[in-house]
């Protein structure tokens, strides 16, 4: 009663109805502002990380990608969705090898029931649930997101709400339909924010003397 917000506690302890557990995740004016309907993942293809998400009722799965521009925001476009898990793993294959994404993730929660199939593609899970989660918010509200206005991916993030964990929050799962759209964006989106840069390709590197000799060779 004195730590969690009426609402929660209502619901996990009274066992009442309510209308909503939480918060709106993300303004609508700020996701509308991060528009660009002629974003695409073109350009860096070669820094492209990608999330699969599970409704708790394995009635939906999304699958991401996300990855950082030049000008340092981030692109994020869903690849494809699926009204059930057997579809989704019968596609997700060739997704994989179509995209050649330099990092895969998921997060622990529903996505478990298909850890096993999902670990032999190379994803791996993400620790950082509520870290994405606000991070997503934030890069929505800062501008520092685009997005082309995908009608699934718009339904989810707008419908996410927000649930209070420690001293943050994450995407409320239950109670307010599927979000697995939103959940998968914001973990394509942390995977893309947090990739270690690119080195490029290894130099050689010879003594100026080497150098000055081979040039009168």
């Amino acid at each position: 009663l004195t730590t969690d917000p009426p609402a929660v506690f209502r619901t996990e302890r009274l066992c009442q109805r309510v209308d909503s557990l939480a918060d709106v995740a993300v303004a609508a004016d700020a996701w509308e502002a991060c528009h660009d309907a002629a974003m695409t993942l073109d350009g860096v293809r070669d820094r492209v990380a990608v999330c699969l998400d599970v409704a708790p009722d394995l009635g939906h799965v999304t699958l991401t990608a996300a990855a950082v521009g030049a000008d340092g925001r981030t692109r994020v476009e869903p690849v494809a969705a699926w009204d059930s898990t057997r579809a989704a793993m019968a596609d997700l294959p060739g997704w994989v090898e179509k995209i050649r994404p330099k990092s895969r993730g998921y997060f622990r929660g529903p996505t478990d029931a298909l850890a096993a199939d999902l670990d032999a593609l190379g994803f791996e899970p993400i620790p950082a649930v509520t870290a994405a989660c606000q991070a997503l918010a934030e890069a929505v509200q800062s501008r520092r997101l685009l997005h082309p206005g995908d009608a699934l991916l718009t339904a989810h993030v707008l419908g996410a709400k927000r649930f209070p964990v420690a001293d943050g929050w994450r995407f409320v799962r239950r109670g307010v339909g599927h979000v697995d759209a939103a959940y998968s964006a914001a973990g394509a989106v942390h995977l893309a924010r947090t990739m270690p840069a690119s080195v490029g390709r290894p130099r050689i590197l010879r003594p100026k003397s080497a150098r000055a000799t081979e040039s009168v060779a």
